[in-house]
C-alpha cells in the first residue's frame, strides 16, 4: 500500500541530514516529519512519550531513528515506506502496541527487538520487509495481526530460544506470514486454538511444523502452495480442515487424520505426494479435488463410514492402480478417478446407483472392472479412452448408457448389456475398434447419433422390436459389418445413414419390418424367418415379402416362417442364385423369379403348390424337395432330388435332410445339409426337447418291458421246477411200490 502525502503542508522538514528534535518535546505530531526525504538521521529526546500517525512516512533515506525508553506509543503508518531505515531498537521502551502499517515497506529493516511489555502486532505492521530474518516474540505477546509479516522476502524464522515459555499468544491472524518464501521455522504455541486462512501462503521453502493439541481449526489455504512443506505433527483434536489449506503441498507424503475429522474438503490435498492413503474410519464425505494431482499416489483404503465422494476427487492421481469403493457410498462425483493413467482394477461394492460423467475417462490401463447391482446408469464418457479394458458387464437394472461412455476403447471385444436397459447414447462405443459383435436385448428405445462409429471390426448386430428409432450414421465405417439381425417394428425411425460405409451383405428379417432394405447394401445373403411376435397393427396390412430385384448381387434366399405372406411377382433378379424354403408357404407369384438364374431351389414343405414359377425363371440347375412332396414337379419344372424329411407338427428350417433317394447325388445333397444348417436354430429348439421327451417316453417303456417278460420268465421257471420235483418224487414212490 503506498501513501501520497505531497499535499500536507505542516510537515516539518529539517534542511539538514541529521537532526536532533528538541529536549523539550514530548511527543511527535502526525505526519510532522512525514516526506521528509533528505533526512538520514534523528535523534529523540528521553521526553518523547509517543510518537503520531504518519510521522516519520516516506523518508526514503532515513537510516538511523535513536528511541527513548519513555516511548509508550508509535501510531499507524508511522515509519511506513522508509525504505532505507536497516534498524531499530525499542527493546527497552513501554511499547504494548505496533500499530497497523507502522514498518510496513521498510525494505532495508534486518532485525528488530520487541520489549516484554509488547501485547499486539498489528495488521500490516512488518508487512514488505524485505530484509527482515526474524523475529523474536516476547513472553506476553497474545497476538499477531492480519498479514503483519506477510511478503518479507527474506523473513526465516518465528522462534526463540526459549519459545516454550512464550504461552500467552493465542491469536494469529490471516495471511501474517503469507508470501515469505524464505520461511524456515514456525512455532506454534499451545493456546492457539485457530491456524488462520493463508498463514503462511507461499512460503515455498517452509519445512513443516508441530501443531499443538489446542488446534481445532485450520484455514483455508493456511499451507497452500508450500511446495517444500513435508513434515507435520497434526493437531489430534482438529475439527475443521478448510478446502486448499495444504494444497500444493508437493513434498507432504503422509498426513495423520484426526479422529474428529469428518470432512475432507475441496482441493485440500491437491498436488500434494502421498504414497499410501489410509482415510480412516469416520470420515464421511470427500470433496471435489480432494486429492487430485496426488501423482505418487499408489493405494488407497477407504473406510466403511465413507458417504459421498466429489467431483474429482483423485484426477491425475497417476500411479494409482487398485481402487474399492466400499458399498456405504451412494454416489461419485463426475471425473473423480479420470487420468488415473496406471489405474488396472476397480470394483465399486453396493448401494452406488450412477456412473458419473467421465467417472474413470482416461484410465488408459484400467482392465478390470466391477460394478454393483444398484446402478442404474452410466453417466457420459464415464469410461471413454480406457484403451485397454477388454469387456465388461452392465448389471442388470441400468437403464441408460450416456453419450460417449465407451468411445476409444480400442480393447473392448464384448459387454455385456442387460435387458433393462432402454436408452444408449450418441458416440457411445465410437472406435471401438475390437468390438466383434453386439446383442441389444428386446427393451433398448433408443440408439444414439454415432454410436457405434468405427467399430471395424464389428461384425454382427442383433437389432430388438423395442428400438423406436436409431440415430444417424450409429453404425458408420464399420468397415467388417456384414450382418444384420433385425426384429425391428414398423414404428422403427431409421437414419438413412445410418449403416454409411459399411459392407453389409446379411440381412437376417424375424419380423416383417423391411426397412433396413436399402441399395447401398451389396446384399448376399437375406433371411426371413418371423420368430420373434409382433402384435403391431402395421403389419397386418402386409401381404408380401419386398422385392428384392435392387439386390443383383444376392446369391443366398432363405425362407422359414412368414406365416401368410406370399412371394410377389419379380421377387429376385440375379445369377446363381440359390433359394432355400424350410416350410410349407401360402403362394409363390409365377413371375417372382422370371429375372433370375436359379442355381438350386430347395422346398421341404409338404403342401403342393401350383404354377410355373420355376419354369419361368431364366434357368433353374436344381429342384430339391422333401420325399414326403407328393408330385414330380415343382413350379412347372421337374424335381431332380429329393430328401428324406422327418415331419413332426411342421417342418424347420433346421431339419437335417437324410440321403437323397438317388445316391448318385449323395455328395452334392451333403453340401445341401450344410447350408441348412446355417439357418437359425431358435426355430426349433422347442422341437429338440419334444424329441428328447418322446425319446426318453420310449426308452423308460422298453425298461418296463424287459422288465415284464423277465419276471414272467422267472415265475415260469419257478413254476416249472416245482413241477419237476414233484414229478421225481411221484416216480421214486413208484419203484419203492414195484420193484
Amino acid at each position: 500500500m503506498l501513501f501520497t502525502l505531497s499535499s500536507l503542508s505542516f510537515c516539518t522538514c529539517p534542511q539538514e541530514e541529521e537532526y536532533n528534535v528538541p529536549d523539550q518535546t514530548t511527543s511527535i505530531k502526525n505526519y510532522e516529519y512525514a516526506n521528509c526525504s533528505e533526512l538520514k538521521k534523528i535523534y529523540l529526546p528521553e521526553n518523547i512519550s509517543s510518537i503520531g500517525e504518519y510521522a516519520f512516512c516516506g523518508c526514503s533515506k532515513l537510516t538511523y531513528i535513536l528511541i527513548p525508553d519513555n516511548l509508550t506509543f508509535i501510531g499507524q503508518y508511522a515509519f511506513c515506506n522508509c525504505t532505507s531505515l536497516e534498524s531499530i531498537n525499542i527493546k527497552y521502551s513501554n511499547l504494548k502496541t505496533i500499530e497497523n502499517y507502522t514498518f510496513y515497506q521498510c525494505s532495508s529493516i534486518k532485525t528488530i527487538e520487541f520489549p516484554l511489555s509488547l501485547t499486539n502486532i498489528g495488521d500490516y505492521a512488518f508487512s514488505q520487509c524485505d530484509s527482515l530474518e526474524s523475529i523474536y516474540p516476547t513472553p506476553n505477546l497474545t497476538s499477531i495481526g492480519y498479514a503483519a509479516f506477510m511478503s518479507c522476502a527474506h523473513f526465516k524464522i518465528l522462534s526463540s530460544p526459549n519459545w516454550r515459555e512464550y504461552t500467552n499468544l493465542r491469536y494469529i491472524g490471516e495471511y501474517a506470514f503469507a508470501n515469505c518464501p524464505r520461511l524456515y521455522y514456525v512455532h506454534v504455541p499451545g493456546n492457539v486454538s485457530t491456524i488462520p486462512r493463508y498463514m503462511c501462503y507461499n512460503c515455498t521453502y517452509f519445512p513443516g511444523l508441530d501443531l499443538p493439541s489446542s488446534v481445532t481449526f485450520i484455514g483455508e489455504w493456511a499451507f497452500g502452495y508450500c511446495t517444500s512443506f513435508h513434515l507435520l505433527t497434526m493437531s489430534p483434536n482438529a475439527e475443521i480442515i478448510e478446502p486448499f489449506a495444504f494444497y500444493g503441498c508437493f513434498g507432504l507424503h503422509r498426513f495423520s487424520f484426526p479422529s474428529k475429522l469428518r470432512k475432507i474438503e475441496s482441493y485440500l490435498f491437491y498436488g500434494c505426494s502421498f504414497w499410501d492413503l489410509i482415510i480412516p474410519s469416520g470420515i464421511e464425505s470427500i470433496e471435489d479435488f480432494a486429492f487430485a494431482r496426488n501423482t505418487d499416489l499408489q493405494s488407497i483404503q477407504f473406510p466403511s463410514t465413507l458417504k459421498t465422494m466429489g467431483p474429482r476427487a483423485f484426477t491425475q492421481c497417476e500411479w494409482l492402480s487398485t481402487i474399492i469403493i466400499p458399498s456405504g457410498v451412494p454416489s461419485i462425483g463426475w471425473e473423480a478417478f479420470t487420468l488415473c493413467r496406471r489405474l488396472r482394477s476397480a470394483t465399486i461394492e453396493g448401494s452406488l446407483d450412477s456412473i458419473s460423467m467421465g467417472l474413470f475417462c482416461n484410465c488408459d490401463s484400467l482392465t478390470n472392472i466391477t460394478l454393483p447391482s444398484s446402478l442404474k446408469s452410466v453417466g457420459n464418457a464415464a469410461f471413454a479412452q480406457c484403451s485397454k479394458l477388454p469387456n465388461i458387464t452392465i448389471p442388470n437394472g441400468v437403464t441408460t448408457i450416456g453419450n460417449s461412455a465407451f468411445q476409444y476403447c480400442y480393447n473392448l471385444t464384448t459387454i455385456t448389456i442387460p435387458s433393462s436397459v432402454t436408452s444408449i447414447g450418441n458416440e457411445v462405443f465410437i472406435y471401438c475398434k475390437s468390438l466383434t459383435s453386439i446383442i441389444l436385448p428386446n427393451g433398448i428405445n433408443t440408439i444414439g447419433y454415432y454410436a457405434f462409429y468405427h467399430c471395424s471390426n464389428l461384425r454382427s448386430v442383433t437389432l430388438p422390436s423395442s428400438i423406436t428409432s436409431i440415430g444417424k450414421r450409429a453404425f458408420e465405417s464399420c468397415s467388417n459389418l456384414t450382418t444384420i439381425i433385425s426384429s425391428l417394428s414398423p414404428s422403427i425411425l431409421i437414419d438413412i445413414d445410418i449403416f454409411d460405409t459399411a459392407p453389409i451383405n446379411e440381412l437376417n428379417f424375424e419380423t416383417p419390418v423391411f426397412s433396413l432394405l436399402t441399395p447401398k447394401f451389396k446384399i448376399n445373403t437375406i433371411k426371413f424367418n418371423f420368430t420373434k411376435a409382433n402384435t403391431d397393427k402395421k403389419l397386418n396390412e402386409i401381404q408380401s415379402l419386398p422385392s428384392l430385384e435392387s439386390f443383383s448381387q444376392l446369391k443366398n434366399i432363405t425362407i422359414g416362417n412368414i406365416n401368410d405372406f406370399t412371394i410377389p411377382k419379380s421377387f429376385v433378379k440375379g445369377d446363381n442364385v440359390d433359394i432355400f424354403i424350410a416350410n410349407d408357404i401360402s403362394s409363390i407369384d409365377p413371375d417372382a423369379f422370371k429375372n433370375c438364374n436359379i442355381r438350386k431351389f430347395e422346398y421341404y414343405g409338404r403342401a403342393k403348390l401350383d404354377g410355373d414359377f420355376i419354369k419361368n425363371a431364366k434357368s433353374c440347375q436344381e429342384v430339391v424337395t422333401s420325399t414326403k412332396y407328393s408330385g414330380d414337379q415343382l413350379g412347372g419344372m421337374n424335381i431332380t432330388s429329393n430328401v428324406e424329411i422327418k415331419y413332426e407338427d411342421q417342418v424347420e428350417a433346421t431339419d437335417q435332410p437324410e440321403q437323397p433317394s438317388n445316391q448318385s447325388e449323395q455328395s452334392t445333397n451333403q453340401s445341401e445339409q450344410s447350408t441348412k444348417n446355417e439357418f437359425e436354430e431358435d426355430n426349433n429348439k422347442n422341437r429338440r426337447n419334444d424329441n428328447k421327451k418322446k425319446t426318453t417316453g420310449i426308452i423308460v417303456g422298453v425298461v418296463a418291458a424287459v422288465l415284464v417278460v423277465v419276471a414272467v420268465g422267472v415265475i415260469v421257471f419257478i413254476m416249472y421246477k416245482k413241477k419237476s420235483e414233484n414229478k421225481s418224487e411221484d416216480d421214486g414212490n413208484y419203484l419203492e411200490e414195484n420193484p
